[in-house]
């Protein structure tokens, strides 16, 4: 066997004989490959897409579900079968069909009931954790969590060595951009490969009561003068928890906005909701 005759066959996407030609040494898979990825990606060779194809749609569905179709993620062996493999096979098909296109995926995925399911489960679900009887709930990851407080403050994060206005998703530099709270909440300095650390500690607990994200924030906050205080009530419920106040926090805060100046109630109201649990998991 030749580097010529693996080329040969893939050019003319001959699957049977690159099987033949590849059965005699399983380390020149891993060569083909790295020969040429394009080429690899293009051409439908199943017995080479369902590890390829299959683990990219494994990364992209263990990120909006939590837990993936086959745990660990990247641990595909015939002992550790998906726990859905109809499913996983239906996906890698659509995957391929598509062109390998990750937004059409990742849209399917985020449109599918599965997807959208409550996080509170039935009393015959609650302790499932295989079928997707019901959302798992997610921290949101350092980059969301620190976009999102930026958002709801209206206070932008301002990133060494980037312009005004760029968002902690955006930030691709080794060191995250100057951001302790990066750092803090796992994100993965790219300097090595490696997975980000998505374990909570007690320094992010410290950091987000008393650290400088929040509070700087929520100091240098200022109500919109276009807004009453019931206005504004709502566009902080809204815009950080996606719902109205409940009532009895209604009924709070409007008790203490006739006792004290209007700014402090709302800058204490951001400070406690942004520490809520509510606020800080994906559910």
């Amino acid at each position: 066997m030749t580097d010529m005759d693996v080329k040969t066959a893939i050019r003319n996407g001959d699957a049977d004989t690159l099987r033949q030609l590849l059965s005699d040494d399983s380390s020149r898979a891993n060569e083909l490959i790295r020969w040429d990825n394009k080429k690899c990606l293009t051409h439908p060779l199943h017995f080479i897409s369902d590890m390829l194809f299959n683990g990219t749609l494994q990364k992209g569905k263990e990120l909006p579900l939590v837990r993936g179709l086959v745990e660990d993620v990247d641990d595909f062996r015939v002992t550790n079968p998906p726990s859905n493999p109809t499913l996983l096979d239906a996906l890698a098909a659509d995957f391929s069909g598509h062109r390998y296109d990750l937004r059409h995926i990742i849209r399917a995925m985020l449109n599918s009931r599965t997807y959208q399911l409550s996080a509170e489960p039935t009393e015959s679900g609650r302790a499932d954790a295989l079928n997707y009887s019901h959302y798992f709930m997610r921290r949101l990851t350092a980059e969301e969590m620190l976009d999102t407080i930026s958002e709801v403050t209206g206070i932008q994060e301002k990133f060494r060595g980037f312009p005004p206005g760029t968002r902690a998703m955006q930030v691709y530099s080794a060191q995250p951009g100057g951001s302790y709270m990066l750092s803090a909440f796992g994100r993965p300095n790219r300097e090595t490969i490696c997975e980000r650390d998505p374990m909570p500690d007690i320094v992010q607990t410290l950091h987000l009561i008393s650290g400088d994200t929040i509070n700087k924030k929520v100091a240098d906050w200022k109500p919109d003068p276009a807004l009453d205080d019931a206005q504004q009530l709502n566009r902080i419920f809204l815009s950080s928890l996606s719902r109205y106040p409940s009532e009895p926090e209604r009924q709070r805060i409007e008790a203490d906005l006739k006792t004290k100046e209007p700014r402090s109630v709302f800058q204490d109201l951001l400070w406690a909701v942004l520490n809520s649990k509510e606020f800080m998991f994906n559910h």
